[in-house]
């Protein structure tokens, strides 16, 4: 698994070794860029439009239609909500939305929102007695930011991008 690959603790000896400077991460100049959640006042037309026609075709996420309609905003006991929630089968697939009008730093922030989703939901499958079988996925209107693939990759997060709302 790639994530392995960017996981590896002994980088910094290969690289030695080698006599190679190690590559200095942008990630985090993103992130602390980025303003707080919530800035913006609220979801736009883009996003809402984007989150219907996600949960109306699971397709997308190469699921079978007969699946049905995702669930919208499904709601955790933390108070949070994932954007589209699927169930098939014994797994849960948590999908967060990002427009085509969303900046590299809330593309990077829902990189994150899906570890926290995947998490709320095994949480929730542990607390109604089922097998914790869970996913998120974050699908993209936009191209993926080529500056974020090391981050999607450490971090082991599923992208589906460049998404066509018809």
């Amino acid at each position: 698994m790639l994530q392995n690959i960017y996981q590896f603790d002994k980088w910094n000896k290969v690289l030695e070794e080698f006599q190679l400077k190690p590559v200095k991460s942008q990630w985090t100049k993103i992130m602390k860029e980025s303003p707080p959640s919530g800035y913006g006042g609220g979801e736009s037309e883009e996003h809402k439009k984007l989150k219907e026609y996600v949960a109306k075709h699971p397709q997308v996420l190469n699921l079978p239609r007969s699946i049905g309609k995702g669930q919208i905003e499904y709601g955790f006991p933390s108070a949070d909500a994932v954007d589209v929630l699927f169930i098939h089968g014994l797994k849960w697939i948590g999908v967060e939305v990002k427009a085509k009008n969303s900046p590299d730093e809330d593309i990077a922030r829902g990189i994150y929102q899906c570890i926290k989703y995947c998490a709320l939901i095994q949480a929730q499958q542990m607390v109604e007695q089922k097998s914790p079988n869970a996913e998120a996925v974050l699908v993209i209107e936009g191209k993926f930011p080529k500056n974020l693939i090391g981050l999607k990759n450490t971090l082991g997060i599923k992208v589906i991008d460049s998404v066509v709302v018809k």
